[in-house]
């Protein structure tokens, strides 16, 4: 029953660390 629920928030966690990650390298470039 919250097997999708995490699995739906696991995705946007990704989405989120993968747009941190963008950000910060083209801050230190």
């Amino acid at each position: 029953m919250a097997a999708k629920k995490s699995e739906e928030s696991a995705a946007r966690w990704i989405k989120t660390a993968v747009m941190v990650k963008r950000v910060a390298r083209v801050r230190v470039g």
